[in-house]
């Protein structure tokens, strides 16, 4: 696969899932390729998009749509570069839709390493509960404020993507925007839909399942 590893084969469902690890910070991007049609992706976080590019050409898709599980530049950092060369629907939680438009909640502003940036494309916004098909693929949005006021998770069949809202260890909780007391709530309400062999799909580190 080059750029991606396998993450989870579904063909009786909708396709293949894709991880790579290679985002800023050692972010994870996923795809979601469905039989047909155009691939769903998952917190784009990388500088350098051309690798992603290149397999979308060589596989001859296109995008159908980027979901963003939060506003933290290590997940939404590719998004520009990418509309750039490719026309896609961007979908978010409300907070998040705001949080990309600003340098200081994106957190782009205080990394050297990367230029300041903001996401100005017009976002779906989808709320808590909502559910949605995309290339065949039905999803189920789920807001879980608390590491930042604009994180929410994505169900899809057996899998859930968390971000940085469920991680394999720690959640970091002291960012000037997190709130441990709406991340307590947060993964009350998560919990429930978290099932035996789910597999959980952290926006950092290896895909896990769920005891």
């Amino acid at each position: 696969m080059g750029l991606f590893q396998p993450v989870h084969v579904l063909h009786e469902v909708w396709g293949t899932l894709l991880r790579s690890g290679s985002g800023f910070l050692e972010s994870n991007l996923y795809v979601l390729v469905p039989e047909s049609g155009g691939v769903v992706l998952v917190d784009p976080g990388l500088v350098d998009v051309s690798g992603l590019l290149a397999w979308l050409d060589a596989c001859g898709r296109d995008i159908s749509a980027v979901l963003l599980t939060h506003e933290h530049v290590d997940h939404c950092l590719g998004v520009n570069a990418l509309a750039a060369f490719r026309p896609f629907e961007l979908i978010c939680a409300e907070a998040c839709s705001r949080n990309i438009g600003c340098s200081r909640q994106n957190f782009s502003r205080y990394h050297n390493s990367i230029d300041e940036f903001v996401i100005t494309q017009q976002a779906r916004v989808v709320h808590d509960g909502e559910r949605v098909t995309l290339s065949g693929i039905r999803l189920e949005f789920i807001e879980t404020p608390g590491h930042s006021p604009g994180s929410m998770c994505i169900a899809a069949s057996g899998s859930l993507f968390t971000g940085d809202t469920l991680l394999d260890g720690p959640t970091p909780l002291r960012f000037p925007h997190s709130s441990k007391r709406a991340y307590a709530v947060s993964m009350l309400k998560l919990h429930t839909y978290i099932t035996p062999k789910m597999l959980i799909c952290p926006g950092h580190g290896q895909p896990f399942i769920a005891c």
